[in-house]
């Protein structure tokens, strides 16, 4: 990487000339002497992957205070570039040192599966019980919190920078009025800490909750043994003799299975000695032995929810730790797509995939603009960079817009409409002309005539 110390006037008249003519090689700065210089007020650092030649900077690093007065500089004294963190990542000094030291090729620990099934049962919680699966989009999967949660695992990213992702994640669904989830990110958190012991094999944080070092074990277990050891359920059941026994009798055919999965549920809900987070691992467990490796009775927890609010989560978790499972291809290959895009390599140093930063998103909502009048990779989402590399997807809706193309949709309705009306009212008299002309033709019908007009004949006289 290669850096150049500028001011925001330099900055302005770099990107109006040719790199290459106003960039002297002894002006730049490698990563080695980086530490030691810092950043005065007003003052930028220009990044590049390798030494500068006729192309644009792929980051600009600002002093740790002014990150926000900076993009604000460059709305207004950008307008060509917007919004700006489109075109150049842009991020703080102290940020880029930490990020820098992540890894840019995600590591799962053989835990592909797992992630693709949380993200996709996540998915699942968004979509109406008597909706076809297939119309969940690997897009949808993305706006989950557990594929932020992914993203920054299998980086290594610290628990302190993984707990400031989730945060922005909310901040972000919360300044743009998306709809309310109808899981907490405290309770899809459970899941991702213990997740992150699984691919990085941490040491169980102080913050943790009591029960999540048997939820963890149980996992370890089911991913070495195909099931959790009866020491182990103990424990996660608080020693109930009838929960105990269910993993057993999940026996014989699917038909079987099933009944006594809806017996062990109604028992379940009336047993308070367990936490809610603990419920909902028990019937995502349930549930995984129905049929291992597959999520095809996904609407049997679905209905369960309002009970057991992660335990759709854990179906789809604890059935990727099979090693049978078939996960990725479910839904038309739909955990195939997530898969894919999870494990993109992605540079700290390169150009923007996302449509704008969490940092200029929160700068424009602060500002009271709320437009989205530019450039976006899709038609109705906007990908946000929540720090770097690890983004989400929102969906938008743009009131200006949607005003108009109801006008649109409501005046060709109506045009369309009186057309149909008046084609229906040409038909009409066609199919009127056509009927007459043929009855006149046919002999049986002027007989039929005839008899009819003697017969009135004879009854008037009468």
């Amino acid at each position: 990487m290669w850096f150049l110390k500028v001011t925001r006037k330099e900055f302005l008249e770099l990107l109006g000339k040719e790199s290459a003519t106003t960039i002297k090689t002894n002006e730049l700065l490698s990563i080695q002497n980086l530490n030691r210089k810092r950043l005065a007020k007003g003052s930028i650092l220009l990044v590049w992957e390798f030494e500068p030649k006729v192309n644009p900077p792929c980051l600009v690093i600002t002093p740790d205070s002014e990150l926000k007065d900076f993009l604000a500089w460059a709305t207004t004294y950008l307008p060509s570039f917007k919004p700006f963190t489109a075109f150049f990542k842009t991020i703080n000094l102290s940020l880029f040192k930490i990020y820098n030291s992540y890894s840019n090729s995600p590591n799962f620990n053989s835990y592909e599966d797992v992630c693709a099934g949380m993200v996709i049962s996540e998915a699942l919680t968004q979509i109406p019980l008597s909706a076809n699966p297939n119309v969940i989009t690997p897009t949808a999967c993305k706006s989950t919190v557990s594929y932020c949660y992914i993203q920054a695992i299998c980086r290594g990213i610290s628990i302190e920078g993984i707990e400031e992702i989730i945060r922005r994640w909310k901040t972000v669904r919360s300044i743009t009025n998306q709809p309310k989830r109808s899981l907490s990110v405290t309770e899809i958190s459970i899941l991702g800490r213990t997740l992150e012991n699984l691919i990085l094999e941490r040491p169980l944080a102080k913050n943790r909750l009591g029960f999540e070092e048997n939820l963890y074990k149980a996992c370890k277990q089911i991913r070495e043994n195909g099931k959790c050891s009866a020491e182990i359920w103990n424990e996660i059941t608080s020693g109930n003799e009838k929960l105990n026994s269910i993993p057993d009798l999940i026996k014989g055919t699917i038909e079987d299975r099933i009944q006594i999965f809806n017996r062990a549920i109604q028992y379940l809900k009336s047993f308070n000695k367990i936490s809610n987070a603990q419920s909902s691992f028990v019937c995502g467990y349930f549930a995984s032995l129905i049929k291992p490796g597959s999520l095809e009775h996904f609407s049997l927890i679905k209905s369960q929810l309002s009970s057991f609010p992660t335990s759709l989560v854990w179906y789809g978790f604890l059935t990727g730790l099979n090693k049978n499972n078939m996960i990725l291809a479910i839904f038309d290959n739909l955990g195939r797509r997530v898969l894919r895009d999870l494990m993109h390599n992605r540079e700290l140093v390169s150009t923007p995939s996302s449509d704008i930063s969490f940092d200029e998103l929160h700068m424009r909502f602060s500002s009271g603009e709320v437009k989205y009048n530019f450039k976006k990779n899709y038609t109705n989402s906007l990908q946000v960079e929540l720090v770097p590399n690890i983004f989400s997807i929102i969906r938008i809706i743009d009131k200006e817009v949607s005003k108009g193309e109801d006008k649109y949709k409501n005046e060709k309705f109506v045009s369309n409409f009186k057309e149909l009306g008046h084609q229906i009212n040409k038909l009409n008299e066609i199919y009127s002309i056509l009927r007459t002309e043929s009855q006149l033709d046919r002999p049986d019908i002027k007989t039929k005539g005839k008899a009819e007009r003697t017969k009135h004949k004879q009854l008037t006289l009468l």
